[in-house]
């Protein structure tokens, strides 16, 4: 979390509540570092004297007896009037007069024990909340900023009546006023802003506990406002100074190894202030990195509400846009000192703003820490989705938005047990063959093809295309009437269902369905949006494929057009790799690298580096390097993408069972190529039994193989293989593409 925001000048705060503070520091301070300190309520005027000692008013003198160490001088009476004349950096004191000050009261712990204290709770539920009603009124609600001067420092404050106990110093940090009774060892971090309203942080915290059934009077949290000393802080500010970032950064350190639990709390969650903090983003880096932290994030009451509700609007839209401003290298501090040293613990070479925006280091942690926010929100929307089911209420489009999420994430299991359930649910009610049938069963089709299973995508998309074909013509076509829905999901239907064709290498039956999917979605006035964006790409791509350059074009500079807009969705990245693929099938290498290292960056900045789909752009960036001339690149871009879909589970799809030819490909360009004639024919026996022995890829693998027995001498057996890549091609409308090919291998 970062400090709270820069106060007016402690004198102006002090004479504003009427009290008076007078702070002093003895002249044994080398003996026992004591300090004094007055708290006397009465009237600023008339009263007593005024004392405003400057940052020089204790002065650390070096040498002289006690064994050479630092001692502290307390300056003159005259030196002290002379700071009278200098209002900036000073360390304003407020009091009667030295002689009548007396010491005060130390909290009884230890210095470890205070460094270590966190506060109940069920206090704050109660008795904090209480005393912010006090000082601000029936029902207030400040911020930590407004709060600060008030409760937290200052001469009304609880730690005012109290010495610290890790310096013995006048002043404590709020939860060292507290006693035992709610206070204990901090059990878990609370990482948050100081922006945030009092109730915002106290709703979320009690939350927290219900749903994870801790009992809040033994729940004990290290919140930094309420556990530093601000008294410190706040002298350290007055005198121009900043608490070191070293200190910080070991207290943080120190409080997620105690609590070995941070809890992180997001207001508003889909325009969350704490993306942009760059504490925020470093405690949830550290937390992610320290081995055995368990890190969390809680919502107040309204936010979930706001959250449940964007699942059944449009929840995958709503996540990526809820964490695309999460920039380290953007992340504001308080303290810019502290946002520099950051900075410089993230990438210790990094020198200026440039460096760090190329920096792969911020990259990274960008990368890390926005999918763990997306992990909790995906976790969270299958709960949410989950209580639904078991409580036997309708999932709606909340179960549909769900499964997308867990699809994002590659979690086929939990996607598909939502689908069935709201399809049970659905037929349980009589409403199969409504609308909302037909769109679950096109979102099933959808997992099946993201889990390489196209037959049955095959299958359950021809039942939704089926039924609702004859539906359209006959229903009006307002923008807001039950036509114009049906349009829209009418459309849908069909971009899965060529999709479908497309990824069972059926490139000629994918090709018509895509461009009937065009026409209804320009006729239901859908032709803004991203999906239409995708279709244009991808029915772009499929003409490539065939060669149709110049039909290819136009949809692939329309598709391209709407990009310069900044999106930063995974839709975006993925027009970015298809028109990247198609610059590669054109031979246009330098444009294919460019467009398909933008599509890795908007992959990976999204969090969406675990799907089947940036590990077919991961192929397709080994590809450019091996054309590009260099074979080990790319060898290894094709084992990180075999090791991506190993992990997700995807192995069933086109392209893990196509990679034995990539790296074939790669043995070839090595001057290998016996090792490349057996990858070759492992990629065949891969491909036929996955029933991809008709598509163009399968047409490419012939080539490339009767390549191999004529370099070979095989001159037979190299003609009647590349006859047979020939018909492929030709049977997919692909006869333009084999003669590319043939005339570039010439």
């Amino acid at each position: 979390s970062n400090g709270p925001p820069t106060l007016p000048p402690p004198m102006v705060a002090l004479a504003q509540r009427g009290r008076l503070v007078e702070m002093r520091r003895s002249s044994r301070m080398d003996s026992d570092d004591s300090t004094s300190l007055s708290v006397v309520g009465q009237s600023c005027s008339p009263g007593p004297p005024v004392q405003r000692l400057s940052q020089s008013r204790a002065r650390p003198s070096l040498g002289g007896g006690g064994g050479g160490g630092i001692r502290w001088q307390r300056p003159s009476v005259d030196r002290a009037q002379e700071d009278l004349q200098d209002d900036a950096g000073e360390l304003f004191v407020v009091g009667v007069s030295p002689e009548s000050s007396v010491a005060l009261p130390r909290p009884d712990r230890s210095p470890e024990d205070s460094l270590n204290l966190g506060v109940s709770i069920a206090y704050l539920q109660t008795e904090f909340l209480d005393e912010v009603e006090g000082h601000f009124g029936a029902d207030a609600d400040p911020d930590y900023g407004t709060l600060n001067p008030v409760m937290l420092f200052g001469p009304d404050a609880r730690g005012a009546a109290f010495r610290c106990p890790r310096d013995g110093l006048p002043g404590c940090s709020y939860a060292d006023a507290l006693d035992s009774d709610h206070t204990g060892t901090a059990t878990v971090m609370l990482s948050w802003c100081w922006r945030y309203s009092v109730r915002t942080v106290v709703d979320a915290l009690t939350q927290w506990c219900e749903r994870s059934g801790r009992d809040p009077a033994k729940t004990f949290v290290w919140q930094c406002a309420l556990c530093c000393n601000q008294f410190r802080v706040e002298e350290k500010k007055a005198r121009g100074e900043s608490e070191p970032f070293e200190s910080f950064v070991e207290m943080f350190e120190s409080r997620v190894c105690t609590t070995m639990h941070v809890v992180a709390l997001l207001a508003p969650w889909d325009d969350p202030v704490y993306v942009s903090r760059i504490w925020c983003i470093f405690e949830v880096w550290k937390a992610m990195t320290t081995e055995g932290c368990e890190f969390e994030v809680v919502l107040p009451v309204a936010e979930q509400l706001r959250f449940r509700d964007a699942l059944g609007q449009d929840g995958l839209l709503a996540m990526w846009k809820a964490f695309e401003k999460l920039r380290i290298q953007d992340a504001q501090a308080t303290v810019e000192a502290d946002r520099v040293n950051i900075l410089r613990l993230v990438d210790p070479d990094a020198e200026t703003q440039e460096d760090y925006e190329a920096s792969e280091l911020c990259a990274n942690v960008n990368r890390e820490v926005i999918a763990q926010l997306q992990r909790w929100c995906v976790t969270t929307a299958a709960a949410y989705a989950q209580d639904k089911i078991c409580a036997g209420r309708s999932l709606g489009h909340t179960g549909l938005f769900t499964a997308n999420l867990l699809m994002a994430a590659a979690d086929w299991e939990g996607a598909e047990a939502i689908l069935e359930a709201a399809k049970g649910a659905l037929e349980s009610a009589g409403a199969e063959g409504s609308l909302g049938h037909m769109a679950l069963l096109r979102h099933m089709a959808d997992l099946r093809n993201r889990q390489g299973l196209h037959e049955e995508a095959a299958e359950l998309i021809g039942q939704v295309t089926e039924a609702m074909a004859p539906c359209i013509e006959r229903e009006p076509s307002g923008p807001l009437s039950s036509g114009w829905i049906r349009r829209r999901e009418f459309a849908a239907a069909l971009r899965t269902a060529a999709e479908t064709e497309n990824l069972r290498g059926r490139l000629a039956a994918a090709v018509p369905l895509f461009e009937r999917a065009k026409s209804v979605f320009d006729y239901a006035g859908a032709s803004g949006t991203l999906e239409y964006t995708s279709l244009l790409a991808e029915l772009g791509d499929c003409l490539c494929r065939q060669g149709r350059d110049a039909e290819a074009e136009e949809l692939l500079s329309d598709a391209a057009e709407v990009l310069d807009d900044g999106h930063v969705t995974p839709e975006d990245g993925e027009v970015l790799k298809v028109l990247g693929r198609c610059r590669l099938l054109q031979g246009r290498l330098e444009e294919a690298s460019d467009l398909l290292i933008r599509s890795r960056r908007i992959f990976e900045d999204t969090g969406s580096s675990r799907s089947a789909s940036y590990a077919e752009l991961l192929v397709l960036l080994g590809t450019a390097s091996l054309e590009g001339g260099a074979p080990e690149e790319a060898s290894e871009l094709f084992d990180w993408a075999q090791g991506v879909m190993e992990v997700i589970g995807a192995v069933s799809r086109a392209e893990f069972l196509q990679l034995p030819m990539h790296f074939g490909r790669v043995s070839l360009a090595q001057g290998q190529p016996e090792e490349a004639m057996e990858l070759f024919a492992q990629a065949r026996e891969a491909m036929e039994g996955g029933g991809l022995g008709e598509t163009p890829e399968f047409a490419w693998l012939l080539l490339a193989t009767g390549k191999c027995h004529l370099a070979a001498g095989n001159a037979a057996d190299a003609s009647a293989l590349v006859e047979q890549s020939r018909a492929l091609f030709a049977a997919a409308g692909a006869s333009n593409a084999f003669a590319r090919l043939v005339l570039a291998s010439v």
